[in-house]
């Protein structure tokens, strides 16, 4: 498909979508239940082209006649008489062939393009209120909106603090928010580590390390300060695509491509970006960050460190 999206010239986008009321079949002015169709040669009721597709939870017999297999799902046909019929999707392979697949595949792409169309139109449709909602997400998911999670962050390892209180959290935190700290082992726990090592002979004992790490504090959600990188792609993406949707109608086909492609992505994307305002809420909270202080020793850092985690309680 080129040049101008060829879905918006279809008399109706409903016959695209998948019928599930076999009563809609039934009214169709044109539908017979059965119908005589040539399968060879130049006479005969031939085989037009595929306008519909259904799915029924019971089987319907096929409107070929000479066929009548029962069926759930299929196509409707048009014949080369004017005529509909029901036909299943195995029916339509097994008679008509490489005809048959080679219309199924076209019908199911314009289907596929049709569902595309609708989607993008609704998008269009309900731009500003989606707008309101993305906005909503970045001002109002928590006490701290996204620019002042961003702030905080920068703050907290990016220059609000020291030089050397910067340094520190960088090397002392895990990525995950973990602080260890290094202390002695007791002769008890080392005489367990050869026991275990299965080497106690005093003449000939393996090396075992005088001090061992142990947790002393967790930063909730740390893991934020690393990850922010994405957040501000997701803003980018909104705000990117907010600008880029506007009515399908006249669309060149590869902008309306493109556009779709992005667009799957949108409700999976505002749910990461009011993930990561979540979690950056709660990484900036006094009682979170005030257990950076175990990290220090001198009192004007851990001072720096109050000082800083004050300003999110």
């Amino acid at each position: 498909m080129t040049g101008i999206n060829p879905i918006e010239q279809a008399a109706d986008l409903k016959q695209y979508a998948l019928i599930q009321d076999i009563g809609e079949i039934f009214s169709r002015p044109n539908f017979v239940e059965k119908a005589s169709v040539n399968f060879a040669g130049d006479d005969g009721i031939k085989l037009d082209n595929i306008i519909g597709q259904y799915q029924f939870r019971d089987k319907v017999k096929c409107g070929i006649a000479s066929c009548g297999t029962k069926h759930a799902k299929g196509y409707i046909a048009s014949l080369s008489n004017g005529q509909e019929i029901m036909m299943g999707h195995v029916c339509g392979k097994n008679n008509f062939g490489v005809d048959f697949t080679n219309k199924e595949k076209e019908f199911r792409a314009l289907r596929i393009h049709a569902d595309q169309f609708h989607a993008l139109k609704a998008a269009y449709e309900q731009l500003e209120a989606s707008r309101q909602v993305f906005e909503h997400t970045l001002q109002h998911t928590g006490k701290l909106s996204f620019v002042e999670i961003k702030n905080g962050i920068y703050g907290l390892v990016g220059g609000g603090l020291s030089y050397w209180i910067t340094q520190t959290i960088k090397n002392k935190v895990s990525s995950l928010g973990m602080i260890f700290e290094e202390v002695p082992k007791t002769d008890e726990e080392k005489a367990i580590e050869r026991h275990m090592k299965g080497d106690e002979s005093s003449d000939t004992q393996r090396y075992v390390r005088d001090t061992k790490n142990i947790l002393v504090a967790e930063i909730e959600n740390f893991d934020v300060v690393y990850q922010w990188h994405e957040a501000e792609k997701l803003k980018d993406y909104f705000e990117k695509i907010h600008r880029e949707i506007r009515n399908p109608v006249g669309m060149p086909d590869d902008v309306f491509k493109k556009l779709v492609k992005r667009l799957k992505d949108y409700d999976q994307n505002l749910q990461e970006l009011r993930r990561f305002c979540v979690r950056g809420n709660k990484l900036l909270k006094k009682d979170n960050l005030i257990k950076l202080t175990c990290l220090f020793r001198h009192s004007d850092e851990i001072r720096a460190i109050e000082q800083f985690a004050g300003k999110y309680g």
